[in-house]
């Protein structure tokens, strides 16, 4: 179910334009750009962050599993603050909407969104956790 939902939650950020093309499961740095300082900005990538099983209700026929994934989110500083709340903040918001409220497949719940972090402040770059979750239904017996 994990790679499923993984796959799921990368197609949805890459339907938000500024990130098509630009998420991934991994990013590494190469051997000229070890820290990745030359990559294209704005770039991104989903990070399994864990699951959490949750106890089944008596009788229960599902076991309900919260899985939670994380995106790393990379972005530029913007000329002016309009820069910065017209495209960094608008990439945030539409990346929340592209995954939230949208179910992964028949046997989850919606996703939501559990908000937006930011990481990491760097000359060029800002960088900002946002986290996702989905309940996943396993039948018991």
């Amino acid at each position: 179910m994990i790679s499923n939902l993984l796959q799921d939650l990368l197609d949805k950020l890459n339907s938000v334009e500024a990130l098509t093309d630009k998420v991934g499961f991994q990013v590494g740095g190469t051997e000229n750009d070890p820290t990745l300082s030359e990559a294209p900005i704005p770039f991104g990538w989903v990070v399994f962050g864990g699951s959490t099983p949750l106890a089944p209700e008596r009788g229960a026929t599902y076991r309900i599993t919260t899985y939670e994934f994380n995106l790393i989110l990379v972005v530029g500083y913007g000329l002016t603050d309009v820069d910065f709340l017209t495209n960094h903040i608008q990439l945030i918001e539409d990346t929340a909407q592209a995954v939230s409220g949208t179910p992964g497949n028949e046997y989850t719940d919606l996703w939501e969104f559990g908000g937006a972090e930011l990481k990491g402040v760097y000359p060029n770059r800002l960088v900002y956790n946002l986290s996702f979750s989905i309940n996943g239904h396993h039948k018991t017996t």
